[in-house]
């Protein structure tokens, strides 16, 4: 492709930015085009060179700024209800715990104690310790437990209850997998059914169980509906 046709169309993206802002559409065109600058004619003519390094800084430009958010609104608050946090926490847990009404104590999973003072409550899916004072729901307890950013937060927490969030990484896969473990172990199986033989409230238990199962059988949440949100980048 000519370099006065390249130069053409990047000037007509540069108009649009300023104009109605880019999508991430506009980013692949402008990957697109890159890949047609000749490496050759690249090192060796000054005006293609400048024209590689403006695509280039843009590119930069796009990918910095909020056009990659992994899922919108919406999405963050269905994984929010529906990712349960007691089975995160009985993954990671070796010591013994106690079940009082719909609280659980454990020995906090981020200070050393001998008595367990972190109390996960099923119907609230919240979780706090009356020794340090840490208090979570399943996004944070994972944030701090695993040391993730939010972005792989939300990607772990679709991994292990089967959102489907069409974003691959290995790392997160097999982190996801261990958690899975204990949410199908006859351990955590165990303590629902107990939980809602206790509890006069019925509903939150069952959905446990049958998110256990959905689970068990490596199905997806056919309720959960990936919807990623148009950001739009301004060049003004």
């Amino acid at each position: 492709m000519k370099l006065v046709v390249l130069q053409e169309q990047f000037d007509r993206i540069i108009q649009k930015g300023y104009n109605e802002g880019l999508t991430i559409q506009d980013y692949s065109r402008l990957k697109i085009m890159q890949k047609n600058i000749d490496t050759f004619l690249c090192a060796h003519q000054q005006s293609w060179c400048d024209l590689y390094e403006e695509m280039d800084s843009l590119l930069n430009k796009m990918y910095r700024s909020s056009l990659f958010h992994i899922v919108s609104e919406e999405n963050i608050s269905y994984i929010q209800k529906h990712a349960h946090l007691l089975p995160l926490v009985l993954a990671n847990n070796k010591n013994a715990f106690k079940i009082c009404g719909s609280n659980l104590y454990f020995c906090c999973p981020f200070h050393e104690e001998k008595t367990p003072s972190f109390r996960v409550n099923v119907l609230s899916n919240f979780g706090s310790c009356f020794g340090c004072g840490e208090k979570v729901n399943s996004f944070s307890y994972l944030e701090n437990y695993e040391h993730l950013k939010f972005r792989n937060t939300i990607l772990l927490l679709a991994k292990i209850y089967l959102f489907d969030i069409k974003i691959q990484n290995s790392k997160m896969e097999k982190l996801a997998f261990q958690y899975q473990e204990a949410i199908v172990s006859s351990v955590y199986a165990s303590v629902l059914n107990d939980l809602q033989e206790k509890s006069e409230d019925k509903g939150i238990f069952a959905e446990m169980i049958e998110t256990r199962e959905r689970i068990k059988k490596g199905e997806y949440d056919s309720n959960f509906v990936y919807k990623e949100p148009e950001r739009v980048l301004y060049l003004k």
